[in-house]
């Protein structure tokens, strides 16, 4: 089974845990409030989940730093998202119009769309470079970096120096109908970010002699 990136000392997991007592009404501190909640879980998803599961997450006995994905999955949907990833979005990520790399955080994660059904997961390292986390359906692969100035909401993604092992591509463009959604982490945006929501239109791309993926 697949674990997830988030450790059980994370301020996710650690939110998760305070909405699932909240969700369900009580402090979860013994044997029995650890079979009860696994009980309640497991009515309300028609998902099987062990009480064992539980305790681990709440550290009540010990065992792996990382939770399962598909445990989070569960979890989520009994507090009424559709899975994991949208309890993550709802709760600590912003969907922003604009992004620039002058105004993120050292390590900040971004996470870029756009059609056909293509996703990236980033991490920012430092003066416009980032390295890729996750992809789906992308030419990219993980620890692929590349640099980027700014992620503009219905523009196409346009990087350069997109490294690939011992390949250094000058430049590439993704996404000719433009970018869908640019989301973020709420701690990892400055403010100025935000207040140019609606803004930064730039028309720059149609002087590029674009490589459209």
């Amino acid at each position: 089974m697949e674990k997830s990136n988030f450790k059980k000392s994370s301020k996710e997991i650690q939110f998760l845990k305070a909405e699932l007592e909240r969700t369900a009404g009580l402090k979860v501190r013994t044997p029995s409030d650890f079979n009860y909640l696994t009980e309640v879980i497991t009515n309300s998803t028609n998902e099987m989940l062990s009480s064992t599961t539980l305790k681990r997450l709440w550290g009540y006995i010990s065992g792996a730093e990382n939770i399962r994905h598909s445990t989070l999955n569960v979890l989520s949907k009994y507090l009424g998202y559709k899975n994991w990833d949208d309890f993550i979005t709802v709760n600590f990520k912003k969907v922003f119009d604009a992004v620039y790399s002058t105004e993120l955080k050292e390590n900040a994660h971004l996470e870029i769309l756009w059609e056909p059904n293509r996703r990236i997961k980033i991490k920012h390292l430092v003066n416009n470079t980032y390295a890729i986390e996750e992809q789906t359906n992308t030419v990219f692969k993980k620890g692929d970096t590349f640099k980027c100035p700014f992620f503009i909401l219905h523009e196409p993604l346009c990087i350069t120096e997109l490294k690939q092992g011992n390949n250094e591509i000058s430049l590439y463009v993704f996404g000719g109908a433009g970018i869908t959604a640019i989301k973020a982490d709420h701690a990892d945006v400055m403010e100025s970010s935000d207040a140019r929501k609606g803004g930064g239109n730039f028309k720059i791309f149609n002087t590029i002699n674009k490589a459209i993926i």
